[in-house]
């Protein structure tokens, strides 16, 4: 298609909001067009930037009119930073629109019908802050002039061009006179050591944790020695202390090169202070180290929590998978249960481990280990009353999902950030385990995230219903040694072979070739 094609204007009526809160519309043609920045019933005239055969991205020049649930952005990079793309929509709606995703990702992703969602879907839980809230920011070093004269910003959501900020609406506020701090001290004393500054902290303990990460391939010694020579000449510390709030400590992370950097991976170490800070969460106090996992909003997730654990107060015997710092699982238990927590990152691990003890709970357990990799049924664990998992954007591994259903705990906690791949999971576990409530919660306000609590319960089968089966591939119809069986066909097989038993929700755990 020609670039002229491509560039052309058109007017388009918005329908309804996508996936990521962008407005979606259709052409004259019917192929479906994407919009940023505008919402549903507004008539805009746009430009055509991209086309495929699937859909169309279009760029707005002009809204012709205005939906009476905008309202003015406060901030003006919104739409460039993306990290507020839902800035210029009114709460109510914002709220709705969470809950209508929520939906439209269960029916149309994970094939459940209507009606069966209608009845268990319940309205967003709003958050009370809609600003300022936010206790974990990333922000860019970037240079604002030719001079060289780093800046702290963010990258531009579509592109690597760097966005000076004065005001972000989002970050505790303490952040922002941090970053204006560091940034005129960076005016004043230019410097080219570090690439990216990440401030996490609590309004509640009020401690902050300072980390800058750097790409460099020079020695360890070297960066140190020149990281704490600026430190000591800016005294970071004094002005953190004059706003009221501790420096708890300060940290580097060096990348050897930009895919390390890209993954988040390299050496940290601590150049002041501790590697860590103190947060009060569901009246417990936890131990959030530098790289480890913990949700962005304190006051919102003593909600999710709270959801997460209501059919859980009386299981003996908790499971929680994907646990981060232990926080879902440790907010929770009591003197009388037992917790068995497992995680990939190490750091996350060793907050849990250290939580466990700061909150007086001495019957947990955590391991590092990806949750697909422990076999559960192989271990001396106990057999779960309940599970919570609280897996990555991506979802729960396949491999994972089986493991979960085998292991057959009478109640599961689903804790998910990002619908799309919660609905896809749930479309696995449909045959096992009943929806008994699904709750969206606000975590990310003004963003189009929502996090979202599943409660479900085994459906029909029990842990010692599932059986390994030992099959003859060569007695089963249509198959020879050499082919692998369907699903279908070792169903009958079963059935045949044990007296006629149901075998319509059967998990197969192991099928061996004789």
């Amino acid at each position: 298609m020609s670039d002229e094609a491509v560039k052309r204007e058109e007017i388009v009526t918005i329908d309804s909001l996508g996936n990521e809160g962008e407005g979606v519309a259709r052409l004259p043609s019917g192929q479906v067009v994407f919009v940023d920045g505008v919402l549903p019933g507004e008539k805009c005239r746009i430009r055509i930037d991209e086309n495929s055969k699937r859909f169309t991205r279009g760029t707005l020049i002009e809204r012709l009119n205005s939906s009476d649930e905008r309202i003015e952005p406060v901030c003006g990079n919104y739409e460039r930073c993306g990290g507020c793309n839902l800035m210029h929509i009114n709460y109510e709606r914002e709220l709705q629109y969470k809950k209508q995703k929520v939906f439209d990702c269960l029916t149309r992703i994970g094939g459940f019908e209507p009606d069966y969602i209608n009845a268990r879907l319940m309205d967003t839980v709003g958050s009370d802050r809609q600003t300022n809230y936010r206790n974990h920011m990333q922000y860019t070093i970037g240079y604002k002039d030719s001079n060289g004269c780093p800046s702290i910003g963010f990258k531009a959501s579509s592109s690597n061009d760097f966005i000076e900020i004065d005001e972000c609406y989002i970050e505790y506020k303490i952040f922002g006179k941090i970053r204006k701090f560091l940034s005129k001290k960076f005016e004043d004393y230019p410097v080219k050591l570090w690439e990216q500054l990440i401030l996490r902290g609590s309004e509640r303990t009020r401690e902050i944790l300072v980390e800058f990460v750097n790409i460099t391939e020079a020695s360890h010694e070297l960066v140190i020695r020149d990281m704490r020579a600026y430190l000591n000449e800016i005294k970071l510390g004094e002005f953190i202390a004059n706003e009221g709030y501790t420096l708890k400590g300060i940290v580097v992370r060096i990348s050897k090169d930009i895919a390390t950097f890209k993954r988040r991976g390299g050496k940290r170490i601590v150049i002041e202070g501790e590697g860590f800070y103190d947060e009060i969460l569901c009246g417990r106090k936890f131990r959030i180290n530098a790289g480890a996992f913990f949700q962005v909003n304190v006051e919102q997730a003593e909600k999710l929590y709270t959801l997460a654990s209501e059919n859980l107060k009386d299981s003996k015997v908790l499971y929680d998978l994907y646990c981060g710092a232990g926080t879902i699982g440790l907010s929770m238990v009591n003197s009388t249960q037992t917790l068995i927590g497992v995680e990939i990152s190490p750091e996350a691990v060793a907050s849990a481990k250290v939580n466990s003890r700061l909150s007086g709970i001495d019957n947990a357990t955590f391991i590092c280990k990806p949750c697909e990799k422990v076999l559960f049924h192989k271990t001396d664990f106990p057999k779960p009353d309940a599970v919570i998992t609280d897996p990555p954007r991506k979802g729960m591994d396949f491999t994972f999902v089986n493991q979960l259903i085998k292991l057959g705990a009478p109640k599961i906690s689903y804790v998910s950030c990002d619908p799309a791949t919660m609905a896809r999971d749930l479309k696995l576990l449909k045959d096992y385990y009943e929806i008994e409530k699904i709750t969206p919660v606000d975590m990310f306000t003004r963003s189009s995230h929502v996090e979202t609590v599943v409660l479900l319960s085994q459906l029909r089968q029990k842990p010692d219903d599932y059986i390994d089966v030992d099959v003859d591939v060569a007695e089963l119809e249509g198959t020879s040694a050499e082919t692998k069986a369907t699903y279908e066909k070792i169903k009958k097989y079963v059935a045949e072979h044990n007296d006629g038993m149901k075998v319509s929700n059967l998990y197969i755990a192991q099928v061996k070739r004789k």
